[in-house]
């Protein structure tokens, strides 16, 4: 068995990226805003928590009378920062309980910003290696299966030994479901409500990912 996890929102809550971002753009412009960086905190956080994560900046500068800052300085602010990430109890948990030979990530995003998450979260340690699919161009962002042919190779494995844990039924298991890979749906972050289209959806759900060894027995063993 060749064993694979995403990284946002399969093993930690991918909203906390956020505020930590948000956090870090607030404390590099707190002297260009009349708002206290309490108020800016608010705002900005219920930006990401009521789904206005795309506009935040726009917003925020708007509202807050924000002057000498633009939405690009924000949002390379925002990808630069080493984020305040802290990987839950419960995954930490599960990682440290593998015993299968070969575990990887294959996680998609700014390469940068998703090399700094596994830093944060000190998980690179729990895999044989991590793939950040942005290393290797667009082109292998999921749901292409390019990184997992790497792994594929790496390993020797056939499609079939390969499991891959995610939660995004939008990419992250349609193609793997073709060529006879294990998928599995872990049910948490913002994709937990969202319907899949056909043959889009993991072959196996789990409502939270401490509940993984019921759904591939054995990966204690």
């Amino acid at each position: 068995m060749i064993l694979i996890f995403d990284l946002d929102d399969t093993l930690y809550p991918e909203v906390n990226f956020a505020l930590s971002g948000a956090e870090a753009v607030i404390t590099a412009f707190s002297e260009n805003t009349k708002w206290k960086n309490e108020k800016s905190r608010r705002f900005l956080r219920n930006q990401i928590l009521c789904g206005g994560r795309q506009k935040m900046f726009d917003n925020w500068i708007s509202a807050a009378g924000i002057h000498g800052v633009t939405v690009k300085d924000c949002v390379k602010v925002y990808r630069a920062h080493l984020p305040n990430l802290i990987l839950p109890d419960e995954t930490r948990s599960v990682l440290e309980k593998l015993t299968v030979a070969s575990t990887f990530l294959v996680t998609d995003g700014n390469k940068r910003v998703q090399h700094r998450k596994i830093e944060a979260l000190g998980i690179g340690k729990y895999f044989n290696r991590t793939y950040v699919t942005h290393d290797y161009g667009l082109i292998a962002a999921k749901p292409s299966l390019i990184c997992f042919e790497k792994i594929r190779n790496q390993t020797l494995s056939e499609w079939e030994q390969l499991v891959y844990v995610g939660d995004d039924p939008s990419k992250d298991f349609v193609k793997l479901n073709k060529v006879g890979a294990l998928t599995v749906r872990v049910m948490t972050g913002r994709h937990r409500e969202a319907k899949a289209h056909q043959g889009f959806d993991a072959k196996i759900r789990v409502e939270r990912l401490s509940q993984l060894s019921k759904a591939i027995p054995g990966i204690y063993d």
